[in-house]
């Protein structure tokens, strides 16, 4: 079974945001080195999770990737 982002699905847009596991996927760099990335202040991310929970989803946006990468979405 393929995930949504790696189906092909002609000019409909991929996801605005990717976890760190699919990043690290789809842009060929390291799972920690997306994270170290995001908590030197480098490549922006959200935390996601509800209040008083200690463990959340930390997601990134794929502009802010392509961004950092050097690359034009466009």
């Amino acid at each position: 079974m393929k995930a949504v982002d790696d189906v092909e699905t002609g000019s409909a847009p991929g996801p605005e945001y990717l976890d760190a596991r699919r990043v690290a996927n789809r842009f060929g760099i390291s799972r920690s080195l997306v994270f170290k990335l995001a908590y030197s202040g480098r490549l922006p991310s959200v935390s996601i999770r509800f209040p008083g929970a200690r463990q959340g989803k930390r997601i990134f946006r794929v502009a802010d990737v392509l961004k950092f990468l050097g690359r034009n979405p466009g």
